[in-house]
């Protein structure tokens, strides 16, 4: 019988050493104990596909542009070489978001009891990401379904998150984000994405009472230009919090309490800061 311990250990080893692949592997067989997941490994779990996933979709839109390139100077061997390069990266990108939903529909998802509105929360904002991930690369009918099944599980989890958890619950701004996103560039809704942010905006702070002119210069300040870049802020490589467009190495005490970097008062305020990207960026759009 496997250790689930040691299959954490290795996933703990796997995230320092920046091996995502056997992280990925290690977590899939803790998943597959059909067991409840604890909040640090779900964070590892989390993490790990994050970084493989994020790794192929890098890819594919370097080679995306380049094929868009290559297509305007009519070489057509060249054409054919990096369209053929471009279809394995959907393939291997396909492979890993088809993984995850599997682990989410078959363990994690069904296992969740009617109390554990947290993690019924992370499950779904999860399955909504890589369903995108999907909308990404797909075109036609195939695009069709998995923009409408990624809709589905961002709205559940967005009903659950007002229902049971808090307007600076660190999950529901992250949920709010990427459901943002989500508007934003698979749904080309522009108008959509700024109501769902500045209403997560208000209720975020009606409760802290932050002040919104330093979020929001800051986020400016660095850089933070589209949505899309916006969209990693929850896959930035584990073991490491970013603030301000600099890398701050976490301490091994905040990685194995399971913080990882999405301890609340960083990813609240950089999750705020981008929701009030979102407030600003997409009014002036519908303004013009």
């Amino acid at each position: 019988m496997v250790d689930r311990e040691q299959l954490v250990q290795k996933a703990r080893l796997a995230e320092q050493a920046e091996r995502y692949d056997d992280m990925a592997a290690a977590m899939k067989s803790v998943t597959e104990l059909n067991e409840a997941l604890s909040n640090e490994e779900r964070n590892l779990l989390s993490v790990a596909y994050k970084n493989v996933v994020g790794a192929r979709r890098s890819s594919w839109r370097v080679i995306s542009s380049i094929e868009q390139k290559t297509s305007a100077d009519g070489n057509e061997k060249k054409i054919e070489m990096v369209r053929a390069y471009r279809e394995k990266i959907e393939k291997e990108l396909e492979a890993v978001c088809q993984d995850v939903l599997n682990l989410l529909d078959n363990f994690l998802i069904k296992n969740c009891s009617e109390t554990q509105h947290e993690s019924k929360v992370f499950y779904l904002k999860m399955k909504g990401d890589y369903y995108r991930y999907l909308a990404e690369v797909a075109t036609g009918e195939k695009r069709a379904a998995v923009v409408e099944s990624s809709e589905k599980a961002y709205n559940e989890a967005h009903e659950i998150s007002k229902e049971h958890m808090q307007p600076t619950h660190p999950i529901r701004l992250g949920l709010a984000l990427n459901y943002s996103v989500f508007y934003y560039e698979i749904q080309n809704a522009p108008e959509q994405a700024c109501h769902l942010a500045k209403t997560r905006l208000r209720r975020r702070h009606r409760r802290a009472g932050h002040p919104q002119r330093g979020l929001l210069q800051r986020l400016h300040s660095h850089h933070a230009a589209s949505p899309r870049q916006l969209d990693t802020v929850d896959e930035r490589p584990a073991g490491r919090r970013w603030r301000g467009g600099q890398q701050l190495r976490m301490s091994r005490t905040q990685r194995n309490t399971g913080a990882r970097w999405t301890l609340a008062a960083t990813f609240a305020d950089v999750t705020t800061a981008a929701v009030l990207y979102f407030s600003t960026s997409l009014k002036n759009k519908i303004n013009k």
